[in-house]
């Protein structure tokens, strides 16, 4: 991030901000990449006051911006509201089936979780007496 010639003088080097934001900007850069783009300026900031740089947020966002670095954004998630459509047109018969003795009806439903870095599915099945 060198600054323009007209802004310092003929015979005078970069100014030490001016050396400090390039080396920030490299730590940055390298931080960024090791985090894979998914962090932003508060996060980055809290990882150089931990190695002993004295610098704030917002010289952190803007020297982000200079370098065109912006992390990615959270995706959330979002009902489709097809899917809901689909599922209004058949009836639930279980919330008016009178059930009286075991084993007569069964519901059962099955989700995902994440274990370590791997997914497991897992699948219940009960009866609707108990």
């Amino acid at each position: 991030m060198p600054v323009p010639a007209g802004r310092r003088g003929r015979h005078r080097g970069d100014s030490v901000h001016a050396e400090q934001d390039r080396a920030l900007v490299a730590e940055i850069s390298t931080r960024f990449a090791h985090h894979e783009g998914r962090c932003s300026s508060p996060r980055l900031y809290q990882e150089p006051i931990a190695d002993g740089w004295t610098v704030r947020r917002r010289r952190i966002a803007r020297l982000m911006r200079m370098a065109g670095l912006r992390a990615k954004a959270v995706r959330r998630y979002r009902g489709k509201a097809a899917v809901h459509h689909l599922y209004a047109r058949h009836p639930n018969r279980l919330w008016s089936t009178h059930v009286d003795r075991t084993n007569q009806v069964r519901v059962g439903d099955i989700t995902y979780l994440k274990v370590g870095s791997s997914w497991r599915y897992l699948a219940i099945v009960m009866g609707r007496y108990s």
